[in-house]
């Protein structure tokens, strides 16, 4: 049975007022492409298809010894033991290395057409930020750290490369309460995921492994804008149902129209499923009204 647009609108209301009680929910990691989307992470569209293919293990990463192609799909294992190797889009030069370090540098390779390596010789990037035992919202926006960008950690604390002992990751987004990554090896035993964390536990497994910041990297802005400049004119990100391009509480009002079966004509149902649930539902209204509210 229809409910009456006035039902709907009450609800969004109600929620909005709760919202601030509803407790934040716990960061996560995500091991299953179908759970991502590069929607989530930008709304610039090229790039946004070059990370769902990343999402998806299309990296163009190769085992040296063979040299057959490893796809490795979030949620997908390494072998502990393989070297790795990528080739540089730019000069053709080789990378080799294993674990999370061959697995950051094709992600990058993939974005950028080029590997970070130990921080030397670049064509198209350059080191934003180096040194330190924590990185913070802050830090990372004023050195206008973008999606995409290479992170290298270290146990040497003068922040030097350690090639035997560090991690390396690929930066998805970040906001004032949390960093979304993408890496290999995320757990020690060869795990590739994307893994959401708050700023303290972030910088807890930082001094928990007693790392340090070696180096960031990331393409010059006129490189960057070079590949990927206006292509996210219009797009829509999750959320957005209506194409305004913004996420508000009329998105929330939408999808609830929805349910209850109203036929507006300016609805995507495909930006709807906040949760990736593969329904839409009082759910993802929800959800809406939680990241318009920052929770």
């Amino acid at each position: 049975m229809k409910k009456t647009i006035a039902n709907a609108i009450a609800f969004v209301i109600v929620i909005s007022m709760l919202i601030t009680a509803i407790p934040v929910y716990a960061y996560s990691n995500i091991t299953s492409p179908d759970k991502a989307s590069g929607y989530d992470y930008t709304n610039n569209s090229k790039l946004a298809k070059k990370l769902d293919e990343i999402i998806n293990g299309n990296i163009d990463l190769y085992v040296y010894s063979s040299g057959s192609y490893a796809r490795l799909p979030i949620g997908s294992y390494m072998s502990n033991s393989t070297m790795y190797s990528v080739k540089s889009n730019t000069t053709g030069a080789l990378c080799l290395g294993y674990q999370c370090y061959a697995y950051a540098n094709a992600v990058y390779n993939k974005l950028f057409n080029e590997w970070a390596g130990h921080g030397e010789s670049f064509a198209h990037s350059y080191i934003a930020l180096q040194g330190g035992n924590a990185l913070s919202y802050e830090r990372l926006k004023n050195a206008d750290i973008r999606t995409g960008a290479y992170v290298r950690t270290t146990t040497n604390p003068d922040g030097s490369f350690n090639s035997s002992s560090g991690h390396s990751f690929i930066i998805l987004s970040y906001d004032k309460d949390k960093i979304t990554m993408i890496e290999g090896n995320a757990d020690g035993n060869g795990l590739v995921r994307i893994s959401e964390r708050t700023w303290a536990e972030f910088n807890n497994n930082l001094a928990n492994s007693k790392r340090y910041i070696c180096h960031i990297i990331q393409p010059t802005e006129s490189y960057f804008n070079s590949l990927y400049s206006n292509a996210g004119t219009g797009q829509a990100v999750r959320g957005d149902v209506n194409h305004d391009g913004k996420v508000d509480s009329l998105d929330a009002t939408k999808i609830l129209r929805y349910m209850a079966e109203f036929k507006d004509s300016d609805f995507d149902v495909s930006l709807a499923d906040m949760n990736r649930d593969g329904k839409v539902n009082t759910s993802d209204a929800t959800a809406v009204l939680r990241f318009v509210a920052g929770l």
